[in-house]
């Protein structure tokens, strides 16, 4: 959560928003929301990220930090990028991926494919335990 807040916050910055302004255009009663969302102390609902996003005039893909230039969207990633998997990411977007769980898949896409296989193992070793 810690690395969507310091995003929140650096857009805030950059557009010259107080926290009142941000938290008023969000239509939340009082800043200490924003404070704490930039803290990393509270996530923001499934529901309010993409209007996170509208009013800092960005993407929810540089909130989450699957691109780092605001003006970008994952959905324009180069054409490096697999279009399998960037769909794959709009639609687990879209399910409402809870932002800690959201940046835990981040990290585990950035990870080598020998980590994802081990760590893909362990998952399938715990679940085989609680059959």
């Amino acid at each position: 959560m810690k690395m969507i807040g310091e995003r929140i916050k650096q857009r805030r910055i950059d557009l010259g928003l107080s926290q009142d302004e941000l938290a008023e255009k969000l239509q939340y009663k009082s800043r200490s929301s924003i404070t704490k969302i930039e803290k990393g102390e509270a996530g923001i609902p499934a529901n309010m990220i993409q209007e996170f996003a509208s009013v800092l005039q960005t993407s929810p893909s540089y909130l989450f930090g699957w691109v780092n230039d605001p003006s970008k969207d994952w959905r324009n990633l180069s054409k490096n990028a697999s279009n399998d998997r960037k769909r794959s990411m709009h639609y687990l977007f879209e399910a409402g991926l809870s932002t800690q769980q959201a940046e835990s898949l981040m990290k585990f896409i950035k990870l080598s494919k020998r980590d994802q296989e081990a760590i893909m193992q362990l998952v399938s070793s715990l679940f085989d335990n609680k059959d």
